[in-house]
């Protein structure tokens, strides 16, 4: 299910449009006429403290809660956007802002095969960025993987297990350019 924010202003409303044009290409990839991907599409998260931990979080709006935003194994995958606290900007206008693009996925219900899956998906959903057709509002910068670079900032005790094979969690890393009075509906 992509979870989308209704009405959206400013990096949200551009990361609504990045996240319906990956939702979609990725169903596409990773579903066959036997089987339909389990995917959960997120927007940004939420930096929220837990007790004693910082985590990732997004809000379920048909639960009216919050969740953590690591890898879900109800679902085959899901992805969601990091945002980084500094927002520059040369104009008072335009504002640039790095981004993580999270993907976290069980290799084996999106791929066939046994060689290097993850090295598949890297590829695949670099691909699909780097043809998404809102040109000059991000550029992709490099790809990360390993839980401690990727949840820098974050507490990640408790899903060490979640990046060993067959599920494999990795970021695309995006330079975004909003303006606060970007809209998407």
């Amino acid at each position: 299910m992509n979870h989308l924010v209704d009405n959206a202003v400013g990096i949200d409303a551009v990361i609504k449009k990045i996240q319906v044009e990956i939702y979609s290409a990725l169903v596409s990839l990773w579903s066959t006429q036997e089987y339909t991907i389990n995917l959960n599409g997120y927007g940004r998260v939420y930096k929220n403290t837990r007790g004693f931990k910082k985590i990732p979080e997004i809000f379920l709006k048909q639960r009216g809660d919050y969740d953590d935003a690591f890898y879900d194994d109800n679902a085959d995958a899901n992805f969601f956007f990091i945002e980084n606290d500094s927002h520059p900007s040369q104009d008072e206008v335009v504002y640039t802002n790095q981004v993580k693009v999270v993907f976290c996925l069980d290799l084996m219900k999106c791929y066939s095969g046994d060689d290097r899956l993850d090295a598949l998906a890297h590829r695949d959903v670099i691909s699909i960025m780097r043809n998404i057709p809102i040109s000059g509002k991000y550029n992709i910068t490099g790809y990360e993987v390993g839980l401690e670079r990727i949840f820098t900032g974050f507490t990640i005790t408790g899903i060490e297990k979640d990046d060993l094979h067959p599920t494999h969690i990795f970021a695309v890393l995006i330079d975004l350019n909003y303006s606060l009075t970007d809209k998407c509906s």
